[in-house]
């Protein structure tokens, strides 16, 4: 077990659980089966589809088009009309209200452009959590998600994050309630300025 916190060192800290880099293929049924029952998803296919799509996306660049074949590889089997899509419609998430969908595809590029290199564990979870907030998918944003966390993670030589559904509560959904608490509501200034204060 490892403390991950909100870079911003004002403390907030969550237990997220780690395996060795080179056991990927052994441990992909636990922190993809765990990814998918934080989001209700108990489904054996489902795990399935999610570690092929997983597979193939780990050979991509992590470009706007391999997060979309990875968004569509994830729910072809759960609603193919949206797999693939970016969202067509307005959503809210809890207290969150997401960006207006029009303007997902240039939030997506600016997250690419200030987020998708990035190697620190730290920075991997506030890259996490802005990924989120974008919302880009009608569904699968969580899935889709933590399968970016740990492609990070294992380009940057990292060991697999998995969290757990069980503790869900007390591990994952603090990071966003602290990093509320720290960024407030404007946080796309995060999402546009990685280093510093944003």
């Amino acid at each position: 077990m490892i403390i991950v916190s909100v870079k911003d060192t004002r403390s907030a800290t969550a237990s997220v659980k780690r395996k060795k880099v080179n056991d990927f293929e052994g441990y992909h049924d636990i922190w993809i089966r765990e990814s998918n029952l934080i989001e209700g998803v108990d489904d054996e296919q489902a795990d399935k589809d999610s570690h092929e799509a997983f597979k193939k996306f780990y050979e991509r660049k992590l470009t706007r088009e391999s997060i979309l074949h990875l968004h569509y590889d994830v729910m072809l089997h759960q609603n193919r009309r949206i797999a693939g899509s970016y969202r067509r419609m307005n959503v809210a998430v809890g207290n969150h209200t997401a960006p207006h969908w029009k303007i997902v595809p240039n939030l997506l590029k600016d997250w690419l452009a200030n987020w998708g290199d990035i190697k620190d564990q730290q920075e991997i979870i506030i890259g996490h959590i802005l990924f989120e907030k974008i919302h880009p998918f009608e569904d699968g944003n969580g899935r889709v998600g933590r399968m970016i966390i740990n492609y990070q993670t294992l380009k940057a030589g990292q060991n697999i994050v998995c969290f757990y559904s069980a503790s869900k509560r007390k591990d994952y959904y603090p990071l966003f309630d602290e990093f509320d608490r720290i960024f407030g509501h404007d946080w796309t200034r995060k999402l546009r300025r990685r280093n510093g204060t944003g």
